[in-house]
């Protein structure tokens, strides 16, 4: 890895500073959540609270739980991937080089994320969630083939403005 700038500083000790070394990118602890790709999941659930609530459905702990590794897995996936493909790292966002710096911690929440669905799906979810749910796996894997396999732009992360 020649020509790649760390911080020497673990990301929970840099409050104020520069997170990556690029001069104008600073690091915020409010960024967490959105590089951790933990804010999807996080609107996902609180919209399907919110439509539960306004419908009279009951959320169950299991099928939303479930959810939320299902949205978060998709998320770190996708992260992992554009750091795969990312080709120059002068030119990647904050996210990205954070992703990079930190791709076990991805790769074990991954991991866990992938853990937990097995368990939901062990433990048992109703039918009707799981039959809904693999609707919309179908359409995942068709999307993941279509845009991100066969893609263009398969050389460069989409957050990674490489010019090629």
């Amino acid at each position: 890895m020649t020509g790649v700038q760390t911080c020497a500083l673990p990301i929970w000790m840099v409050a104020e500073t520069h997170f990556s070394c690029a001069p104008t990118e600073f690091f915020r602890w409010w960024f967490l959540p959105s590089w951790l790709g933990l804010d999807a999941p996080c609107v996902v659930l609180t919209w399907t609270w919110a439509i539960s609530q306004n419908s009279e459905a009951i959320l169950s702990f299991r099928p939303a739980a479930a959810m939320f590794l299902v949205v978060w897995s998709i998320y770190l996936l996708d992260r992992l991937i554009d750091v795969a493909r990312c080709s120059d790292w002068q030119q990647a966002t904050g996210r990205l080089r954070f992703g990079r710096q930190y791709r076990p911690l991805f790769v074990a929440c991954f991991g866990l994320c992938i853990i937990g669905i097995v368990a939901f799906l062990m433990v048992g979810l109703p039918a009707d969630i799981i039959r809904r749910a693999a609707y919309v796996a179908v359409g995942l894997t068709l999307d993941f083939l279509v845009f991100v396999v066969r893609s263009e732009e398969r050389r460069v992360g989409k957050e990674c403005r490489s010019r090629w």
